[in-house]
């Protein structure tokens, strides 16, 4: 009867221990939740609450064999300060030195995390933000991912 009592206690031990491990699990699954909600908040206010402007590209390095696509640099002025800052372009293909010293149109604003830029580059960047790819920049396809 006593070994019979003993894995009893023994199975509510292991159930109290796995339900802390389920609460545990729970738990970050609700944070990661709250993050992507957060992030995608922030996305919309950026989107509908964003300033235009152009900025210039000041540098384009080629991506690693890991991360493939180029890291674009670029600056414009927000009110009387000059940014300098870059993003990377993942649609870029093709050695882009020729996208130097071309100006584009830049978005900045404010979000729940700080300042945020993005330069419109690609025909997915102009279409993220509700803009119409200029057929000024029709020259840009042949460096783009197919």
């Amino acid at each position: 009867m006593e070994g019979l009592y003993n894995n009893t206690n023994q199975g509510i031990m292991i159930r109290w221990r796995d339900f802390h491990q389920v609460i545990a699990f729970f738990c970050f699954v609700l944070f990661v939740a709250v993050i992507f909600y957060i992030a995608s908040l922030n996305d919309k206010k950026f989107i509908k609450n964003h300033t235009l402007t152009t900025g210039t590209v000041t540098e384009c390095i080629v991506g690693t064999r890991k991360r493939q696509g180029h890291q674009v640099f670029f600056k414009y002025w927000n009110g009387n300060h000059l940014v300098e800052t870059s993003s990377f372009y993942s649609e870029l293909a093709y050695p882009t030195q020729d996208i130097v010293d071309k100006q584009f149109p830049v978005l900045y604003g404010s979000g729940y995390f700080g300042n945020r830029e993005e330069m419109l580059i690609t025909p997915k960047d102009f279409e993220r933000y509700g803009y119409i790819f200029p057929d000024s920049l029709e020259w840009l396809r042949k460096y783009l991912k197919h």
